[in-house]
C-alpha cells in the first residue's frame, strides 16, 4: 500500500482507473479475512496453550494481551471490514451514475480506507511481536524445566 504523502504528491488517486481501486478494495477484503484468522489463532493459542504456563504475574499480562486481541484488534477489524464493503457498494452506485464529483469523494475515501488499513496493519504487527516475544519466553521456560526435570532423573 502507498503511503500517504508518496500518494499525495503524485494525486495517486486521480491518476488509476475504478477497476483497480476495486481491486484494492478486493485485495482489502482478503487481507482482513486473513487478519481475522490470525486473530481467532492467537486467541486460541493465549487461552487454551499458553494460560496454564505462566505464574501468577504471567496470568494478568496474558488476560490483558487477550482482551486486547479480542476488544480493540477485533471490533478495529469488523469496523474496517464494514467500511471496505461499504465503500464497495458505493463504487456499484458510482459506476452506475459515472458523475464526476461523487467519483472525486469515492476516491478521496479509498485513499482514508487506505491510510486506516496501514494504520490497522502497524497496530496488528505490534501487537502480535508482543505475542510472539510473551509464547518464546514460555517456550524458553518450560524448556529449561523439562531439561531441569530430565538431569534430575
Amino acid at each position: 500500500m502507498k503511503e500517504m504523502n508518496e500518494r499525495l504528491q503524485i494525486d495517486y488517486w486521480d491518476t488509476i482507473n475504478l477497476e483497480t481501486l476495486h481491486y484494492h478494495s478486493r485485495e482489502w477484503l482478503s487481507e482482513i479475512d486473513f487478519w481475522k484468522d490470525e486473530l481467532r489463532f492467537m486467541q486460541n493459542l493465549l487461552q487454551k496453550h499458553f494460560l496454564f504456563f505462566f505464574e501468577k504475574e504471567g496470568v494478568t499480562a496474558v488476560n490483558e494481551l487477550t482482551t486486547r486481541l479480542s476488544s480493540t484488534l477485533t471490533e478495529g477489524l469488523n469496523q474496517l471490514e464494514q467500511d471496505v464493503q461499504l465503500h464497495e457498494k458505493r463504487l456499484v452506485a458510482l459506476i452506475k451514475s459515472s458523475k464526476k464529483q461523487r467519483e472525486d469523494a469515492y476516491r478521496m475515501e479509498h485513499g482514508q480506507l487506505e491510510d486506516r488499513l496501514n494504520q490497522y496493519a502497524k497496530h496488528f504487527k505490534k501487537v502480535k511481536r508482543e505475542l510472539f516475544k510473551m509464547a518464546e519466553a514460555v517456550l524458553k521456560e518450560e524448556k529449561m524445566k523439562f531439561l531441569a526435570k530430565s538431569t534430575k532423573t
